[in-house]
């Protein structure tokens, strides 16, 4: 088994049905698909897993949000690699393949991530680098529904948090820099996120994207006053990102238990060193690309290598 797709849906038949769709073309990987249900009210969920050959579904008694989801299936991953996709993405031809050659070559990287496309959000915008879109490099971070996990990594790190939504790849950022692995963008290896509307509701994911941020920071900085300027900040902005979205309500209501939380996360010891923090800020300001000789272990052989040619990435 070389990989584990990880795939955590709720009411969306669709969007599932095409996610699926693309991954089970990819007869040239030994795969298995995990995929979790946040206890789905549509029937029609059942409908697209019996369509589908080589799934393994677990439906969840509730809605556990994205990322409790997320570890209850990284559980039932066999595989030393774990593909998180959002049901709404869509893996391109020859996808699968290329990101378990780049994690080969690459030993020391805890996640590899592909350059994603949103054609309907942001047409022509390339998501995932941090700087030059067409140059391997190490990142600051990472999206976490389109992305290949180094499953042993992933373990060490204590597996993904239990945000409800949003927050986890600052989280994880943290550790897997801390444990001594890197975050890898490599441009020849296309994800398009379809990003679907059906059940997003925008002021709820603006309210626990900003707690998960919350918790991911205060619980690993250990400088204490960033820590003190993060805890008044992260209210306001969530503040001003409703307002901005003529949220007025919302922008009067949320920040207090989002303050609240941030009194609760301050006391905690952070478990993330100074280095670590440097690092993340170094590689957002200055591009770091990545080099093969450099980071390939000579004695690593590379299950794919025998197939490993060069690629452009495919357009959409």
């Amino acid at each position: 088994m070389d990989v584990s797709i990880l795939i955590v849906t709720r009411d969306r038949a669709d969007d599932l049905r095409r996610c699926l769709a693309s991954v089970t073309t990819c007869h040239s990987v030994d795969y298995e698909v995990v995929l979790v249900d946040n206890a789905s009210c549509d029937p029609q969920i059942f409908d697209v897993v019996k369509e589908t050959p080589r799934v393994r579904y677990f439906r969840l008694p509730k809605n556990y949000g994205d990322w409790e989801a997320r570890d209850i299936g990284r559980l039932q991953c066999k595989a030393p690699f774990i593909l998180s996709l959002d049901d709404d993405a869509e893996l391109t031809e020859g996808s699968l393949l290329r990101l378990l050659q780049w994690a080969d070559m690459l030993p020391q990287a805890a996640v590899i991530q592909p350059r994603v496309l949103e054609p309907r959000r942001s047409p022509g915008r390339i998501l995932g680098p941090r700087h030059d879109p067409e140059v391997p490099h190490l990142l600051p971070g990472f999206l976490g529904g389109a992305c290949l996990y180094r499953a042993k990594v992933l373990e060490d790190a204590g597996g993904f948090p239990h945000f409800h939504l949003g927050g986890a790849e600052p989280f994880l950022t943290y550790k897997f820099l801390d444990l001594g692995y890197q975050i890898v963008y490599v441009p020849d290896v296309t994800v398009v996120h379809w990003a679907s509307p059906a059940g997003r509701i925008p002021w709820q994911r603006l309210y626990f994207s900003s707690a998960g941020r919350v918790r991911a920071v205060l619980r690993n900085e250990p400088r204490f006053l960033f820590r003190l300027g993060h805890l008044f900040w992260k209210p306001v902005a969530l503040a001003l990102a409703c307002i901005e979205r003529k949220y007025y309500l919302y922008a009067a209501v949320l920040p207090i238990p989002i303050f609240f939380l941030g009194i609760r996360e301050i006391f905690n010891r952070p478990q993330c060193k100074v280095g670590t923090i440097k690092l993340i800020n170094t590689l957002r300001r200055q591009m770091q690309p990545v080099t093969l000789h450099v980071l390939r272990n000579e004695n690593h052989t590379a299950r794919h290598q025998d197939r490993l040619e060069p690629r452009s990435a495919p357009t959409i």
